[in-house]
């Protein structure tokens, strides 16, 4: 889609979420995307009910555990799924994904990462699944069918791993799944309640889910003072208006704590030594304005801003624009996601001496402790 048209789109969702105004022509353009949102409900329902049909296949020895949310964009996925490879134990897990920006194509599953060596780059298997091989440091496979991503896990490392952790696995129906976990952004739940292309929303349905995790749950009095009262009562409130139906003892809250900045993603970088310091800010991720939002919270001066698309596969001619960014506005360095390094790193090793660039890293956790004790005991059970 044309980056302008699609920025365009991003907005108008955005706008109509928050009940702004639209312009006339706006809301002429959001009519004709409420036209075409019955068509892709009609085809996303045929789709969804053929691969719960011919679906739901198992693979002896292996526990399932998906991870997926209902809308586009970032929910926190990534960093979700490193807490549970945490909690899990690294040598008993690996992570099977789609593979989403990847340039290769075609049925057969391949292995990014052994859990020590690497065997293709970002551009061939996707940012996120190499992101998570480089930061977690398990076997990850890639594979349009999840199922014959499994036997291809099985075949290569045998039952030493009893956990296949399917990323971004909600709409997929090929593996039956030993438990659902369900990931929402507490600070716009369901966007503006449309699905593609009014809308964020993938689907509506939260009912499959065995529990479901608001993230970024400490967000949503981000621009008031308010008691914790208040805290426990907005919480409560978004739980019974969009998940009704819901187990309301399922529905967790996670915070996406930021862990510091890493040179190269390797040094940890002390307080001090960058507090008073300007940096430029890039990133091609969903949720691009709560990264900035995050290292402000953190202290961070963030003087220029650099957003790219989703999954944009960085090229020499934006590290050039990246570098006259930094030299004429005289930055201390860049600032990162570790997604995006997993790319960048391939294109910025030659400039390690030129240019400092530094990685935001985010750890997950729950909002109290009582709710990941419960959370673990849904998991083990």
């Amino acid at each position: 889609m044309n980056k302008n048209l699609s920025k365009f789109i991003t907005n108008l969702w955005e706008k109509s979420a928050e009940k702004k105004r639209l312009t006339f022509f706006e809301k002429i353009f959001f009519l004709i995307l409420c036209f075409f949102e019955k068509f892709y409900c009609i085809i996303f329902f045929i789709a969804q009910t053929f691969g719960k049909k011919n679906g739901n296949k198992i693979v002896p020895n292996l526990k399932v555990i998906s991870v997926g949310n209902l809308s586009v964009g970032g929910t926190g996925k990534s960093v979700f799924v490193g807490f549970l490879v945490q909690i899990l134990d690294a040598k008993h897990c690996s992570i099977i994904s789609r593979g989403y920006g990847g340039s290769r194509s075609g049925d057969k599953s391949f292995l990014v990462s052994d859990g020590q060596n690497y065997f293709c780059t970002p551009d061939v298997c996707g940012d996120e699944p190499y992101m998570l091989a480089q930061s977690l440091h398990v076997p990850v496979v890639v594979g349009k069918d999840r199922y014959k991503s499994c036997l291809f896990l099985r075949e290569n490392f045998g039952i030493s791993k009893e956990y296949a952790i399917l990323d971004d696995g909600y709409q997929n129906h090929q593996l039956k799944k030993d438990f659902e976990i369900v990931l929402v952004d507490a600070r716009s739940p369901f966007g503006n309640r449309h699905c593609l292309p009014a809308g964020n929303l993938r689907e509506k349905d939260y009912l499959r889910a065995d529990v479901i995790i608001l993230t970024h749950a400490d967000e949503i009095n981000a621009s008031e003072e308010k008691s914790e009262i208040f805290f426990s009562e907005k919480i409560s409130k978004i739980k019974t208006k969009f998940f009704p139906k819901f187990d309301q003892d399922k529905i967790f809250c996670g915070i996406h704590k930021p862990v510091g900045l890493f040179l190269f993603d390797e040094q940890q970088v002390e307080l001090h030594d960058y507090k008073d310091k300007k940096f430029l800010v890039l990133a091609a991720i969903g949720s691009f304005s709560g990264f900035v939002q995050s290292l402000q919270n953190f202290g961070i001066q963030t003087d220029q801003i650099l957003q790219f698309p989703d999954h944009h596969n960085y090229l020499d001619e934006d590290v050039a624009l990246i570098f006259d960014i930094v030299k004429k506005h005289g930055l201390s360095g860049v600032i990162t996601t570790q997604k995006d390094w997993s790319k960048l790193s391939f294109l910025m090793e030659k400039y390690k001496n030129e240019l400092a660039i530094f990685i935001f890293r985010i750890a997950f956790e729950f909002l109290t402790t009582d709710e990941e004790i419960l959370f673990k005991k849904y998991l083990n059970n």
